[in-house]
């Protein structure tokens, strides 16, 4: 009768075992799979709010590109088909063709500008595939963190079943340990040892339990944290669009600086040609003097030389013959007169020595002068290289005549047109100016829904995290009452 009343007793533990075990892994999977839905569902409302908003900042780019594009054909459509005008007053001539010049520097920045917004347009478009890349990344990383999640999910099925098996075979075990209380110690010792080893191998399975619990809040934090990372890139990315607007709207009010500034640059140019022009008419004259007196000069050491080679020449011709004749005329005194031969020929010596020296001096003079001649060719060179280039800013000044004639020409039409493009100019900035103001409240109702949006993830996962925190209480409290058993 004990034994009868013993197995239904030690059941009961068992049961309430499974059913926490079973209560749970249905409380593990529900929450894992509300988190999955609403990360997911988090996910696909921010990529369709980063799209339309993007694809607004598109459309509106877009068109005001259209628009300027246009404005700058048909101005240079009119300015190609202006007429000519008949010659006026010289002064009027000269502000139309200033006038004129502005409009052709304010088609060229309208030209650069056109290019520049291009530019921004395509940097826009490549950042936009790029946010919809690492959007796709996202989802991927999401894809793989539920795919985890499945598997710890499927792991921690398997542990309650081991966990179930281990603690059935432990009902077991006490069965057959309470029906063979009769046999031998031997036995009884075998047995225990064998419960002992169960009870181990149930503490190993609990343990096993505990860390997949310890992966799963692993993995929901890392999500979380995924999620941060995700708003933060966002406010980075609205924060580079209204750097990018920002910097747009600071080319616009600088184009009118920029021409001011190119109309001083065109000033100061004409009046630096022309005091380059005087200069080198200068030098050229001040190297032309300079050659011809260096020529003058050594033309005359020249002579001079030449004259004293003359000189040194007949002297020595002297003293050869008035020492030939005294030397014939001693020839028969003997040994007495050898010694003064021997010094009229040391004489001689010295004056061959003082010819060489002479033709030498003469022949560096003769390098001299030819260094000098190159050098009077050169200057010729530069003075030709001088002229030529006087011609060509001769010619230079004759084709600025013949254009500024022409634009004289075409002055009225000009003006005109110069007004019409000023008006559209100022209608298509004021246009921009709206369209930002558009943007920048489209952005800020964009942020309020995305702060509302993060409030209500936030409660969400606040609440998820309650109900997580009383599964395990529960659950807690289910293995404490069972460890209280007998």
């Amino acid at each position: 009768m004990k034994t009868k009343d013993k197995t239904p007793t030690r059941a009961e533990p068992e049961a309430v075992s499974q059913q926490a075990s079973a209560a749970l892994s249905d409380a593990l999977a529900s929450f894992a799979t509300q988190l999955q839905q609403q990360q997911q569902l988090w996910l696909q409302q921010m990529q369709t709010a980063l799209d339309a908003q993007w694809q607004q900042r598109l459309i509106a780019h877009e068109q005001a590109y259209q628009k300027l594009y246009k404005d700058w054909q048909q101005s240079r459509q009119q300015l190609e088909l202006a007429v000519p005008a008949p010659a006026a007053d010289p002064r009027l001539l000269q502000e139309q063709e200033r006038q004129n010049q502005q409009l052709r520097q304010r088609l060229q920045q309208l030209e650069a500008q056109l290019a520049g917004l291009q530019q921004q347009q395509a940097s826009a478009a490549e950042q936009h595939a790029s946010e919809q890349q690492m959007a796709g990344q996202l989802q991927q990383q999401l894809a793989e963190l539920q795919q985890a999640m499945q598997v710890q999910q499927e792991a921690l099925t398997v542990a309650d079943t081991a966990y179930a098996a281990e603690r059935q075979k432990v009902a077991e075990l006490e069965q057959q340990l309470a029906a063979a209380s009769v046999g031998t110690a031997s036995t009884l010792s075998a047995e225990q040892q064998k419960v002992t080893e169960l009870q181990q191998q149930l503490a190993q399975t609990t343990a096993q339990l505990q860390q997949h619990e310890q992966h799963a809040a692993t993995a929901q934090a890392e999500a979380e944290q995924k999620l941060a990372e995700l708003t933060e890139q966002l406010q980075q990315r609205e924060q580079q669009a209204l750097a990018i607007q920002a910097e747009a709207e600071q080319k616009l009010a600088a184009l009118s600086e920029q021409l001011q500034q190119r109309e001083q640059q065109v000033t100061a140019t004409q009046a630096d040609a022309e005091q380059k022009l005087v200069e080198l008419t200068e030098q050229l004259q001040q190297r032309e003097q300079q050659a011809a007196a260096a020529q003058a000069e050594a033309e005359q050491k020249l002579t001079e030389l030449t004259e004293q080679l003359q000189q040194h020449k007949q002297q020595a011709a002297a003293a050869v013959a008035a020492e030939q004749q005294k030397a014939d005329e001693l020839a028969a005194q003997g040994a007495s007169l050898q010694q003064q031969l021997e010094l009229v020929q040391a004489e001689f010596e010295s004056q061959r020595q003082l010819i060489q020296q002479l033709t030498e001096q003469q022949t560096e003079l003769g390098q001299k002068l030819q260094f000098k001649q190159q050098m009077y060719l050169q200057l010729q060179e530069e003075n030709q290289v001088l002229n030529q280039q006087q011609s060509e800013q001769l010619a230079q000044l004759q084709q600025l005549a013949a254009s500024e004639q022409q634009l004289r020409e075409q002055l009225e039409r000009q003006d005109l047109l110069l007004q019409q493009a000023r008006l559209r100019l100022e209608v298509t900035v004021e246009k921009q100016q709206l369209e930002a103001d558009q943007a920048r409240e489209t952005i800020r109702v964009l942020r309020q829904e995305l702060a509302k949006g993060q409030e209500e993830h936030q409660a969400a996962l606040s609440d998820l995290q309650s109900r997580l925190t009383e599964y395990k209480l529960k659950f807690e409290y289910a293995q404490r009452q069972l460890s209280t058993m007998p």
